[in-house]
């Protein structure tokens, strides 16, 4: 509510005048407001295996591979909007090891302090927070293989070949790499 708000304050007012005015265009108006509050949903990782299977659905239905896929409705529209947000969001091991690792790290201390928080609050430590049993190799490996490989595949069906074969490698590299260190 409060982006919204902010997006059509004056000076900042992001969207489109078309979208602005709810009373003269309220379709308009509903299909963006659907789009950008599904959109943000996206992110939240319970919702990635449904993400996953309604993309792997669209392009198997849609019988699409490097073509110009048909988004001819806002379901179409908000399967292929929601699962490149999700992408981009999960998008650190399709980055360059060097990139990748920082900002892998980068997550693995937060999830400890959350993890510490909770342990000086008598809390059930969440998982992957506790940083006193916590096989960051493993863990990395681990969601390479079931999370960030999977849901990349299933796009790869929509972007060309030689991009996707080049995001695959690059997350085949950061997984090798995990378990060069995993074997050390």
């Amino acid at each position: 509510a409060t982006a919204f708000k902010l997006m059509t304050t004056e000076g900042m007012d992001t969207i489109p005048k078309t979208f602005q005015d709810k009373s003269k265009n309220p379709s308009y108006w509903q299909e963006f407001r659907k789009l950008v509050v599904e959109m943000v949903l996206a992110t939240d990782m319970s919702n990635h295996g449904k993400l996953l299977g309604d993309l792997k659905t669209l392009t198997e239905k849609e019988q699409v591979r490097n073509e110009i896929m048909q988004l001819d409705t806002i379901e179409k529209r908000l399967i292929v909007l929601k699962n490149l947000l999700h992408c981009a969001y999960l998008g650190n091991p399709t980055k360059k090891t060097e990139v990748y690792t920082v900002w892998a790290n980068n997550i693995i201390q937060e999830s400890w302090a959350q993890g510490d928080l909770e342990k000086k609050a008598d809390l059930k430590i969440s998982p992957m927070c506790d940083r006193d049993c916590c096989d960051i190799p493993r863990i990395q490996i681990y969601f390479i293989d079931f999370i960030i490989h999977p849901l990349y595949e299933a796009w790869a069906v929509i972007v060309p070949d030689s991009l996707s074969e080049q995001i695959l490698d690059q997350i085949m590299t950061n997984r090798e790499y995990y378990i060069k260190l995993r074997d050390k």
